[in-house]
């Protein structure tokens, strides 16, 4: 018979960042790392994203970026660590806070974080997280000419399509990114209006998704219409100085976590935890 399941989306955690949350004492080669301020007030935001949860996850799905990557751009400015394999070993460590699932699947994150010339670093974390391999698309002749550089299966690429309790997710990261409040929506409803001339060609009708899941835009939205809903994922995150203010409004990031509940009946229950207004870092006002 089937029970209840909960499947916990994580995305653009940026392990590696002096924003962003890490475990309690990071080593490099060099140092034990002491986490800044802000570290420790997102460490607690990790902690307490974690004891929102409704029931222990069934499955966790990284959408992307667990770590920051080297930044090098900025020549590794704003990073605790600019060795992507130091980030790599604490995302483990941070990942392991968290109750483990029997099942954890990922997507692939932008390729400045986590790709190093030909090397994608997400697929050591995959990899070391006991990712299992799955196949891309079904194993027809026809499939196989086209994928056959693929070996049939992977561990993790840009979509992934699961299903639990004959619901079915369908999960990237990259979704368009919307600066006005009032249009943060329209990539997620101009995606699922896409979606509808896919009806029945890169699924069968009867395993269209039910729920998209993105992230990316570091920022909470939902979307639902008669039979599909969508997300994009909030983040765990900090915006640096550059980023934290447009044109001197500030933009805060949503940081916490998405919860998707599936009941054995296929009634979905989507649970986003995001830390409230009071809990995010406050300017310091120099009085005169």
């Amino acid at each position: 018979m089937k029970s209840s399941k909960s499947i916990l989306f994580l995305s653009d955690i940026h392990c590696g960042s002096i924003f962003s949350p890490c475990s309690p004492n990071p080593v490099t080669k060099t140092t034990t790392w002491n986490p800044t301020k802000l570290q420790q007030q997102m460490n607690e935001h990790w902690q307490w994203a974690k004891d929102q949860l409704v029931q222990k996850p069934y499955l966790i799905c990284i959408n992307g970026e667990p770590i920051d990557g080297d930044n090098y751009k900025e020549n590794g400015n704003a990073l605790w660590t600019p060795d992507v394999n130091e980030q790599i070993e604490d995302f483990i460590k941070l990942l392991s806070i968290y109750p483990k699932p029997q099942h954890i699947t990922m997507t692939r994150g932008s390729g400045y974080h986590v790709r190093k010339g030909a090397t994608n670093f997400e697929d050591t974390v995959a990899a070391r997280l006991g990712v299992t391999p799955y196949t891309t698309v079904k194993g027809t002749d026809k499939y196989r000419t086209w994928d056959q550089n693929r070996n049939d299966k992977v561990i993790i690429d840009d979509i992934r399509t699961f299903g639990v309790n004959d619901v079915v997710f369908n999960v990237a990261h990259h979704i368009g990114y919307n600066r006005a409040f009032h249009n943060k929506t329209q990539a997620l409803t101009a995606m699922l209006a896409s979606l509808e001339f896919m009806r029945g060609k890169y699924w069968e009708s009867k395993n269209f998704p039910d729920i998209c899941a993105r992230a990316h835009v570091h920022y909470f939205v939902e979307v639902r219409f008669a039979r599909i809903r969508a997300f994009t994922e909030p983040c765990f995150k900090y915006s640096g100085d550059r980023y934290f203010t447009d044109k001197g409004v500030p933009e805060p990031p949503s940081i916490g976590t998405v919860e998707v509940i599936v009941e054995s009946n296929g009634h979905i229950l989507v649970e986003p935890h995001i830390i409230t207004n009071d809990m995010y870092p406050k300017y310091d006002i120099q009085w005169y």
